[in-house]
């Protein structure tokens, strides 16, 4: 009955809409196409933007985003650029950055918003949980290499920012079993390091649901280490709670038939879930989580320093084996693995 309550709050009472100004600012949004990404974009460019690119996996999505947002805003000048990125490609991703390093020059905010929900475990090209692949690994290697580019575009009056796009079903991922991974990875004989073993759990019948709140746990990680490493640029995750987006198209029928009926009653629209998306540029905590206009305490299991550090050093481990040059990147910005 609480939890019911809660989701009746949130349904009615959603984060304020966002009022500051965005004019003469560059903004990147990732999973921009649909859902939570397209109205925070809508919003950006409402608010004044003079750039926004669509980072999209396929760009003719991302096309049709766009004219929707030019006929939704027509007097708008702000320019739209859409970029192709597939946040399961580590080639995909640096290809992406580069051409923002190159065509782009100064970009005043992020919002990493692109994530998956799978219906079941399956593993990328690199063997690891698609959303752990897409919403962590991949969203974690983006963010570092987007964190120069973000640092030399602070103004006077701005602070740039990352907004990376989290979700408090990380929170139901206990201590008790992160201990056991952890216990279970230095026992190990073949050198698996903890994201290995999160890995290998994951397959034994992990539901969708219980695989997309570890993939934000890890990326929670991702949060916690960037800001403490970084000052110059706002680091903030977000929670939009429960929505009415595309997120569950991976699921089963069943599951995708629940979600439709029970988020007609329960659930946010996208346009007022992606409010905190855009709030998150200028407000919330840098290194914390904002949700419902208010920082969040966060849960247990990231109050471990000791399980920060392992986790971020297997992340930095997972993506230097498939690009060996992560390690420089890591360092040119001063985050070396402890």
């Amino acid at each position: 009955m609480a939890a019911l309550f809660t989701l009746l709050n949130g349904r009615f009472i959603p984060p304020s809409d966002p009022a500051f100004s965005l004019t003469d600012k560059t903004i990147i949004i990732t999973g921009s196409n649909t859902g939570l990404g397209y109205e925070a974009a809508l919003r950006c460019v409402d608010l004044g933007a003079s750039r926004i690119i669509l980072a999209v996996r396929r760009p003719e999505a991302g096309e049709k985003a766009k004219q929707s947002i030019r006929s939704s805003i027509p007097s708008s000048s702000c320019q739209i650029d859409v970029f192709k990125v597939d946040m399961a490609d580590y080639d995909s991703v640096r290809s992406f950055v580069a051409r923002v390093k190159s065509e782009v020059g100064h970009v005043h905010g992020a919002i990493l918003n692109a994530a998956i929900m799978p219906s079941k475990y399956s593993a990328s090209k690199y063997g690891y949980e698609s959303s752990m692949q897409i919403n962590a690994l991949g969203t974690a290697f983006l963010a570092v290499l987007l964190l120069d580019v973000l640092q030399s575009s602070g103004t006077g009056d701005w602070q740039p920012s990352m907004v990376l796009v989290s979700s408090t079903l990380y929170a139901r991922v206990k201590p008790d079993l992160v201990a056991r991974w952890r216990v279970q990875s230095k026992k190990s004989t073949s050198s698996r390091s903890l994201l290995d073993v999160c890995n290998e759990e994951s397959k034994r019948g992990m539901t969708g649901l219980e695989l997309y709140g570890l993939s934000k746990l890890w990326l929670m990680v991702v949060l916690q280490h960037l800001a403490k490493a970084n000052s110059a640029v706002k680091i903030t995750a977000v929670s939009p709670g429960p929505c009415r987006t595309g997120l569950g198209r991976n699921c089963s029928f069943v599951a995708r038939l629940f979600m439709v009926v029970f988020g007609l009653l329960f659930f946010r629209s996208a346009k007022k879930g992606s409010r905190i998306l855009v709030s998150g540029l200028r407000n919330g905590g840098h290194g914390g989580l904002f949700r419902d206009d208010a920082d969040a305490e966060l849960a247990p299991v990231l109050q471990d320093e000791y399980f920060e550090r392992e986790a971020w050093d297997a992340m930095v481990q997972a993506i230097s084996k498939d690009v060996p040059s992560f390690e420089d990147d890591v360092n040119a910005i001063d985050l070396q693995p402890r």
